[in-house]
């Protein structure tokens, strides 16, 4: 096993990373087959962290943003010049996220087929619900997060649930349309609501 290691390790030392990662595209749905990958990202991300430097991450950037950091050649230079650089970041980042795309569409189903089932329990699921309670008030307290958000869900909100509905059992469909229709209408006023008013007046 330690001479497979050691030859194995010796092989993919001297691959390109573009014949690594081209690799890794290939092989990750296989191995991901039977994996529990809630467990697996769990053992994963705290070693990942610690492998992951500043320079790691400049790199990536680097990669995606390139005309962006064009000149910037150290995370040095990146942090001096980040209000300058974050602002064409955030812009170019819809274009970036369409191009991981591929990536993102043999990746996503794979993992949350084997992350949802762990943590769509009853359980977390009631710890869950409080999110929005929580997140939201202090989310619309930003007068720019006022204007983008309802605009954002009213874009997002009719894909999604054209997407879910169809595999929803009829009795949650039934209770979610009632719910919807009383917030909707207005008959189930959120506790936002109460809150925007307060920070409006």
């Amino acid at each position: 096993m330690a001479l497979m290691d050691k030859m194995m390790e010796a092989m993919i030392g001297r691959m390109s990373i573009e014949k690594k990662q081209e690799m890794m595209l290939k092989m990750m749905p296989m191995m991901m087959q039977d994996v529990n990958m809630a467990e697996t990202m769990l053992k994963m991300i705290p070693q990942m962290m610690d492998q992951i430097t500043l320079m790691d991450i400049f790199n990536v950037l680097k990669k995606i943003f390139p005309h962006i950091l064009k000149g910037i050649n150290s995370v040095a230079e990146l942090l001096a010049n980040w209000e300058n650089v974050f602002p064409k970041i955030v812009k170019k980042l819809p274009d970036a996220m369409l191009n991981m795309m591929p990536f993102t569409e043999i990746m996503m189903p794979v993992m949350m087929n084997k992350i949802m089932p762990v943590i769509m329990t009853e359980e977390h699921m009631q710890k869950m619900e409080n999110f929005p309670k929580r997140l939201l008030p202090k989310m619309m307290e930003q007068e720019e997060l006022r204007k983008l958000m309802p605009k954002m869900m009213a874009t997002m909100m009719p894909h999604c649930l054209e997407g879910m509905l169809p595999y929803m059992e009829e009795e949650t469909k039934k209770e979610f349309v009632e719910k919807m229709n009383k917030i909707l209408n207005g008959d189930g006023k959120p506790e936002t609501a109460d809150r925007e008013e307060t920070i409006n007046n």
